[in-house]
């Protein structure tokens, strides 16, 4: 059976935390208190509109991270794989160059024989 490990850090670009903070430093009182509610519901509707459009580039770049490292996983894998396909060739090959050198040998002394 064979078994092959490889790990790569998992480190992805955005994280929940981030998340959080940003959302805090977007979500201030509007210093403009002369102008009333409108002027933060205003304030507060594109706050809103900056959550969603970062939510929406952080699950991207999150997407396109997780697809990478698969990537980068399954190319180490089959880059494993290939090497031990190789060892396993240079194997029969060494098996199968000592089998034809003993056959020869054998054949010259024999050979010797019947003359």
């Amino acid at each position: 059976m064979l078994t092959y490990n490889s790990h790569l850090q998992d480190k992805q670009p955005y994280a929940d935390h981030q998340r959080s903070a940003a959302l805090a430093d977007m979500r201030q009182r509007s210093p403009y208190t002369q102008m009333g509610q409108n002027h933060q519901d205003v304030l507060g509707a594109l706050t809103d509109s900056a959550a969603t459009s970062l939510d929406m580039q952080a699950y991207k770049a999150n997407t396109d991270y997780t697809l990478q490292q698969q990537d980068a996983q399954r190319q180490l894998a089959l880059a494993g794989l290939r090497q031990q396909a190789e060892a396993e060739q240079n194997e029969r090959d060494l098996a199968t160059n000592r089998l034809q050198m003993m056959t020869g040998f054998a054949n010259n002394v024999l050979g010797g024989l019947f003359t």
